[in-house]
């Protein structure tokens, strides 16, 4: 979001195919530049939002660098959607009481920084109440290693980068290592 310059408006939405699920707004323009999902984010937010995973819900740690793209931020999670009237934002929101932003962690204003393992994390933990060790963290940053420093200060955090952007392998190789950190070896001969 740091390299872009302008809010998406209503007349910034572009319409196009979400999957199999109908037509919605599948991307928004911000000056030359188009904001929109990576297939597999948008993939696994539908089924996300379709109960495919009960019980899971969704959390957002971003270190957008200015005030103007943490707005721009915001304003694109309430406009693009996973499904045909439904908003990356309601997904996210799926499962929290209504109106509820403790899950929504953007920007590197205090009492946030650019150090999500010390700021970010510690307010997602303490507002939904959720442990380290129940938390998935993907992060596709090419310049920094943001997962090693969630997985050390964070204990419990699986974090898994995602250098390409969010695709659906690494979204299985971290539900797999989630499911392996909690099965129990069978003891019973």
């Amino acid at each position: 979001m740091y390299t872009l310059d302008e809010i998406p408006t209503e007349s910034s939405k572009i319409f196009g195919p979400l999957g199999s699920f109908g037509d919605g707004i599948i991307g928004l323009k911000s000056g030359n530049e188009v904001i929109k999902l990576f297939p597999a984010a948008l993939s696994v937010l539908q089924e996300i939002y379709v109960d495919k995973y009960p019980g899971l819900r969704v959390a957002i740690a971003s270190s957008s660098n200015t005030p103007l793209a943490v707005k721009i931020a915001r304003k694109s999670l309430s406009m693009l959607e996973v499904l045909p009237g439904v908003t990356v934002r309601e997904v996210v929101g799926k499962g929290w009481e209504t109106g509820f932003e403790g899950n929504v962690q953007i920007g590197r204003s205090s009492p946030l920084s650019a150090d999500k393992s010390r700021s970010h994390f510690p307010i997602i933990r303490r507002e939904t109440k959720i442990d380290y060790n129940r938390m998935i963290y993907f992060d596709d940053c090419i310049w920094d290693d943001h997962c090693y420093a969630v997985m050390t200060y964070c204990p419990g955090v699986i974090a898994q980068s995602t250098p390409r952007g969010f695709q659906l392998d690494e979204w299985g190789i971290a539900l797999s290592k989630y499911q392996q950190k909690f099965l129990r070896p069978n003891t019973s001969d």
